[in-house]
């Protein structure tokens, strides 16, 4: 019989604890959290600058402050070696020599495309505790292609979260997934803890979720930005932070698909409609009998 250790109430009462450990933001170590988006949207893309971040304490993106430097290690469900590269390059361009070389020294990507990786598996959850020990941040892509599981039912969806969990209590490994976003909510350029797909027990169980979505066309007329434009903009949401506060923030799409910090202009204040007096009718005169 498995037994389980409990909280010593009176230690916790009389020491103070020591400060949470975040590996960004407020993505804490040894925990799961998922970057949520539509496809085609740059989230791969962001990953890698995740990744960069992470490897080397270098955040071109203006969201991703670090302060500890560590290995890091990207899984690619989706992409082969060739798409990797080119978007390695751009993402080099960005970054200073010295951050490049860190980068370089601190961080593994491995495609795993082809194959049927599934967490579910003994085997599977065996590798990935593998390759997050001694890891800071471990990176799913995407979490569709490293399951066996139905995405709409939700105890499916909460043993798979449950087996990453394992994965990260054991080794102190934050592990982000990348998923994407709902029919509805890429219709309604959503960026709200509900947007992602398949069950709500996906985002119910983790501890941090971060939305990216192209700005919008009422959202673009709002704020001046011609729609040729708009799609150079990218929102990034922390639509569920349990260890700090959700954010948000605009980021541009530069040269190879790269996030970069975005200031766009604030929504134009909205006319007060005039009120129209109505002509007043049916008004009794009263004249001499």
């Amino acid at each position: 019989m498995e037994t389980f250790k409990s909280v010593n109430i009176t230690e916790a009462f009389r020491i103070k604890p020591i400060p949470l450990d975040f590996v960004f933001g407020s993505m804490k170590a040894g925990t799961i959290g998922a970057i949520v988006a539509p496809g085609a949207t740059g989230k791969s893309v962001f990953a890698l600058q995740v990744l960069s971040a992470v490897s080397s304490g270098y955040d071109n993106t203006g969201v991703l402050k670090t302060k500890t430097v560590g290995k890091c290690v990207y899984l690619s469900g989706e992409d082969t070696p060739d798409i990797i590269n080119h978007r390695l390059y751009s993402l080099g361009q960005s970054l200073p020599v010295e951050v490049q070389k860190l980068m370089a020294e601190n961080a593994q990507i491995i495609p795993v495309v082809g194959t049927t990786p599934d967490i579910l598996n003994q085997a599977w959850q065996d590798i990935l505790i593998a390759y997050a020990t001694g890891t800071r941040l471990l990176v799913i892509d995407t979490l569709r292609r490293f399951h066996s599981g139905d995405e709409n039912d939700s105890g499916q969806m909460t043993r798979v979260i449950q087996a990453l969990e394992h994965v990260a209590i054991t080794t102190g490994c934050a592990i982000i997934f990348l998923h994407h976003t709902s029919k509805a909510a890429l219709t309604a350029g959503s960026g709200e803890q509900g947007a992602s797909r398949g069950s709500s027990a996906i985002t119910d169980n983790i501890r941090w979720q971060a939305n990216l979505a192209v700005m919008s066309e009422p959202e673009a007329e709002k704020r001046g930005i011609a729609n040729e434009d708009r799609k150079s903009f990218v929102k990034f949401t922390v639509s569920k932070s349990n260890y700090g506060t959700p954010i948000e923030a605009w980021l541009r799409r530069a040269e190879g698909g790269i996030l970069t910090p975005a200031v766009v202009p604030e929504p134009a204040p909205r006319k007060a409609k005039r009120r129209v007096e109505e002509p007043v009718t049916n008004v009794s005169r009263r004249g001499n009998v």
